[in-house]
């Protein structure tokens, strides 16, 4: 059994959540595990400055240093396009494999809301106001702040709402990232989501070929 100490970074609290719970399931079944440097992801604070950091760990490639990033796909058409954009390569497998990047279609909430059930429950909504195809949904916060706005009943919910001129209201995010932590099934959210399901099986590929 091997630990590889990997750097990760990340553009906000959600997706760093997100991230540690996926290394934890993969680490779970593996005879290797990826174990974060200074003890979490780093969360960069927004799109520009996760792109700068993952080129710096690009022109590092021979360094041995293992890094995680994970973005969404958000305004670009392909993953291809943004792998272009920010790298000028052509595909991801043509960067080092001691770096991974990875890419949630078309936001992390997609990875979120994969599992209907478990938020479903968590916001005390109908499993029918969530879909079995979460990658499609073009802006899956949007998704979220529609149910919240029109199903949810309690002030808790209604506070992760944007008010004017915010992208997401107080609560958003402490309570995204409690419903991550405690109850988000990552298995029945890797049945709906490909990209999720993608992600997971490249983590678990590179610990198996250590």
């Amino acid at each position: 059994m091997a630990d590889i100490y990997v750097y990760a970074y990340v553009e906000d609290e959600p997706t760093e959540a997100v991230l540690k719970k996926m290394i934890e399931y993969v680490n779970s079944y593996s005879r290797n595990r990826f174990l974060f440097c200074n003890g979490a992801p780093v969360i960069t604070r927004g799109y520009g400055n996760l792109k700068n950091t993952a080129c710096r760990f690009l022109r590092a490639e021979k360094s041995g240093i293992w890094s995680i990033f994970v973005t969404d796909l958000d305004q670009f058409e392909t993953v291809h396009s943004l792998c272009n954009n920010w790298f000028g390569l052509s595909c991801f497998r043509q960067l080092p494999s001691q770096m991974i990047f990875r890419i949630a279609v078309r936001e992390v909430e997609s990875w979120i809301i994969a599992d209907k059930e478990g938020i479903a429950e968590f916001l005390n909504v109908a499993v029918a106001n969530f879909t079995d195809l979460p990658d499609n949904i073009s802006d899956p916060k949007q998704f979220i702040f529609k149910v919240i706005r029109h199903k949810c009943r309690n002030k808790k919910y209604k506070e992760m709402l944007p008010l004017r001129g915010q992208a997401i209201g107080i609560e958003y995010n402490p309570q995204i990232v409690s419903f991550i932590t405690n109850n988000w099934n990552i298995e029945n959210a890797m049945n709906k989501s490909p990209s999720l399901k993608q992600a997971i099986q490249c983590f678990a590929s590179r610990l198996s070929s250590i």
